[in-house]
């Protein structure tokens, strides 16, 4: 029996390196979360905080571990203690993300890497744009990964032992079907793991694979339970909610080809329309920072040119290179699906520890471990620079009190607004009202023909409509590149008038009134700043 399908057993000091490694990565993480919550992150803290909504079909348990959460660190409910629900999900998430490098230390370990480079493996992947900002954030994937990674270390245990083996899969079995009750994404690694096994090899094959699917059963039972009414229809209906309701579509072309390699970059380094204004205001610092790290990145990334050609033999011992082939089974897995959800981002995060994975001790073996530290390094000085410091200290979108008390303080006037989700979320997470401003209006993916009918409509009828999408500069995103001008082609030729402003990193926000082209709105008595009422919790201003 090779020496791996043993106890894991590392001394002490073979083992703090990973350790302080894991531990600098969440230290920065939980020191540093992010001021500007996507609009899904304040959606995800309302429901924890507030008990609602906890059972959600893309992931059905991540609200309901939110909200329990919150619960035992005294976070939920109303004001005071609720107001902190948000950076107490946050912090979990860095823990989150800090535990899944710990696994990942000894996934590479049981796939041959050598126990000097797991280090600087951690520090690589853990410095990658993808795990940071999920890690400083309320999203849905680090928790999904820790429990995935799991899996795929029982799963591990499982190819080297023989004794003990059934057992071990039904433990990785039952971590990948918890993963995936946490998010979907993850039936790709389970079924990675699945096929691993080649259950279609013989009886023994056949065996191991049901003693891993066992646990799995769980996924369709705990969905029957979360269903809002019985019946197979209605539970495969919950289930598959945000595909039948277009909330999650299938997207092929060009333009996913295109954001898919965007996403692929920025899964590894951050690279956003924000840099520019970034470099602008701080050159000598931001520049120096980005030099330094493309002289580590090159002086890491020569040390792989001739690894193949270097390897280990020793590295193709058959339990590592089972579990090294079938991690890049599942990473292209989730690629797969990542390109047919038009280059998604966010279905990318996993892949660096993916790539690790299958790399660190096959091909990539021979990388000498301080190049693939400093390349680590590079990465994370590039992502803090560009990435968690500006996130941490700047506010990017000026949503926040101010825009939350005009919305309360009006509630018969249509708000038309480039992210609307962000304000809308944040309402609900401020007062425990789910539908606390129903006339909040998305310009993104609006029929122009249909949405000026509608706001012609609206203007003769007399109602109120203010837009933030006129004036004020907004950094180049992927939502330009997909839409373009949005306010140029639904707004275009209406009579607007500014009202109020609010003050961003970017420069100042304008909210302005609308009414027909003809006819010109009075000027308002005075144009203050908007500022926070006392209907409104004041709290962090995004």
């Amino acid at each position: 029996m090779p020496a791996r399908a043993t106890s894991l057993r590392l001394r002490t000091g073979r083992l703090w390196p990973s350790v302080a490694v894991a531990g600098l990565l969440t230290a920065l993480c939980l020191a540093m979360p992010t001021r500007n919550a996507t609009g899904d992150a304040w959606y995800y803290a309302a429901c924890s905080r507030w008990g609602q909504e906890l059972w959600q079909p893309h992931h059905l348990l991540y609200n309901a571990i939110g909200w329990g959460w919150l619960r035992l660190v005294g976070a939920s409910g109303p004001a005071p203690a609720g107001e902190l629900a948000l950076p107490w999900l946050q912090m979990l998430n860095a823990l989150a993300a800090g535990a899944s490098l710990l696994a990942l230390g000894r996934l590479l370990w049981r796939a041959g890497a050598p126990t000097a480079a797991i280090p600087a493996w951690l520090l690589l992947v853990g410095s990658c744009f993808g795990m940071l900002r999920f890690a400083t954030d309320n999203e849905t994937y680090n928790q999904p990964l820790l429990l995935a990674l799991l899996a795929s270390l029982a799963w591990a245990r499982a190819v080297y032992a023989d004794a003990g083996r059934r057992r071990w899969l039904v433990l990785a079995g039952l971590l990948a079907a918890l993963a995936c009750l946490v998010h979907q994404l993850m039936v790709w690694w389970w079924l990675g793991l699945l096929l691993g096994l080649r259950p279609w090899q013989g009886r023994r094959a056949v065996v191991d694979g049901l003693c891993y699917s066992l646990p799995a059963l769980l996924v369709p039972l705990a969905y029957a339970l979360a269903a809002p009414s019985a019946g197979v229809g209605a539970v495969v209906r919950f289930a598959l909610h945000d595909y039948l309701t277009g909330g999650a579509r299938v997207e092929l072309g060009a333009s996913s080809l295109l954001f898919t390699a965007i996403s692929l970059v920025r899964t590894a380094v951050q690279v956003h329309g924000n840099m520019l204004p970034l470099l602008l205001r701080w050159p000598l610092l931001l520049g120096g920072v980005a030099l330094a790290s493309l002289g580590l990145a090159v002086y890491g990334g020569l040390g792989g040119w001739r690894v193949v050609a270097t390897r280990d033999k020793s590295s193709r011992r058959q339990p590592a290179r089972t579990v090294r082939r079938t991690h890049v089974l599942i990473g292209g897995l989730h690629l797969v699906f990542a390109v047919q959800a038009a280059g998604n981002a966010e279905f990318m995060m996993m892949l660096p520890a993916l790539a690790a994975t299958g790399l660190a001790g096959g091909a990539l073996l021979a990388w000498p471990p301080q190049r693939v530290a400093a390349l680590g390094v590079a990465l994370l000085s590039w992502n803090l620079a560009f990435g968690l410091v500006p996130a941490h200290l700047l506010d990017y979108t000026g949503t926040g009190p101010a825009l939350r008390a005009r919305v309360l303080g009006e509630p018969g006037a249509w708000f038309l607004l480039r992210e609307p989700n962000v304000l809308r979320n944040q309402l609900h997470y401020y007062t425990g009202q789910p539908d606390a401003a129903p006339r909040i209006v998305g310009l993104a993916r609006q029929d122009a023909t249909t949405f000026r009918r509608w706001l012609a409509a609206r203007l003769a009828a007399g109602d109120v409509v203010y837009t933030d999408a006129l004036g004020g500069h907004w950094p180049f995103d992927r939502a330009q590149m997909a839409q373009g001008n949005l306010a140029q082609r639904l707004l275009s030729g209406l009579a607007a008038r500014r009202l109020d402003s609010v003050s961003t990193f970017f420069g100042p926000r304008y909210l302005s009134r609308l009414g027909p082209a003809a006819e010109a709105i009075p000027a308002p008595r005075s144009h203050p700043m908007l500022n926070a009422s006392a209907a409104v919790k004041a709290g962090a201003s995004k």
